[in-house]
Order: structure tokens, then C-alpha cells, then sequence
């Protein structure tokens, strides 16, 4: 999907979340270009950026950029981990703060609750929950 990226602080590669709409931006003549097909609180790759500068009052100026929904680290239930499947993100109720999968599990940033992804690569380790929990960290791919 393409959308426009900072001209001077943005490469192939990069990532970033997408914060929504800044007041300013609401009377922009490209707001649909820049903002139309992202979705608040989703983490976007950057995979080709084209040469057309535009200007911006938030940034000075932007380039056309080609995005995708960057692949994500979570921790999910193994008995419904099947390689390669479309999944229902939900997350899973954990309040301790200072386990090293504690940001896999909970509110992952790049899901919400209900989003669908794709599951790219499954770890051959399971987890080793302090809850209990059976799980499996997974990279995924959010699904727009």
C-alpha cells in the first residue's frame, strides 16, 4: 500500500507506527495518500520509496512510499499454533510485568484484539510461562 514517509529521516527498511491523524493534517490536500490506508496503532515496513517530494507542514517534506504491515513476535496458545494459518488475535491475560515474554503476550503493539494475522514461522522452543500457560512464541504477519 503506498502512503507518504518523511523525505529526510526515512529508508527502505525502516518501521513505523502509525499515531493517526495530527490536527494540521485535516485540511492537507494529501491526507488520503498519507493517511488513508493505515490503521492507528499498526507497524508499517517501509519497502521502496520514490523520488516526488510533496511538502508537509509536520515534516518539512515527504516522499510516496510503498508499506506492509511489518511481521510481528507473539506468544499464543500451542494447541491452536498451525504453521501458515489465518488466525484471530487475543490476547492473553498476564500482569507479570517483568517476564522476559511479557511483551508477547499481552497488548502486543501492532495487534488489537480481534485482528487477523497469519502465522509465518513458528519457534521450536516453547515458552517457559510463569502463569502456566502452554505457548509458543510465533512471528506473524498482520493481516490489513
Amino acid at each position: 500500500m503506498k502512503t507518504l514517509v518523511s523525505a529526510e529521516l526515512t529508508k527502505v527498511g525502516e518501521k513505523f507506527i502509525h499515531a493517526g491523524m495530527a490536527n494540521v493534517c485535516k485540511k492537507c490536500r494529501l491526507k488520503k495518500v498519507c493517511m488513508g490506508n493505515l490503521k492507528i496503532g499498526r507497524i508499517y515496513k517501509i519497502v521502496k520509496i520514490y523520488d516526488k517530494i510533496f511538502p508537509c507542514e509536520i515534516y518539512g517534506s515527504v516522499k510516496l512510499a510503498e508499506v506492509e504491515p511489518a511481521p510481528l513476535l507473539i506468544a499464543y496458545p500451542s494447541s491452536k499454533v498451525i504453521s501458515n494459518a489465518l488466525m484471530t488475535y487475543s490476547q492473553i491475560p498476564c500482569d507479570i510485568s517483568d517476564c522476559e515474554y511479557f511483551s508477547y503476550c499481552g497488548k502486543v503493539r501492532g495487534l488489537k484484539e480481534g485482528d487477523k494475522f497469519k502465522i509465518v514461522k513458528v519457534a521450536i522452543e516453547k515458552i517457559r510461562c510463569r502463569k502456566g500457560y502452554d505457548l509458543r512464541l510465533l512471528e506473524v504477519q498482520p493481516i490489513v
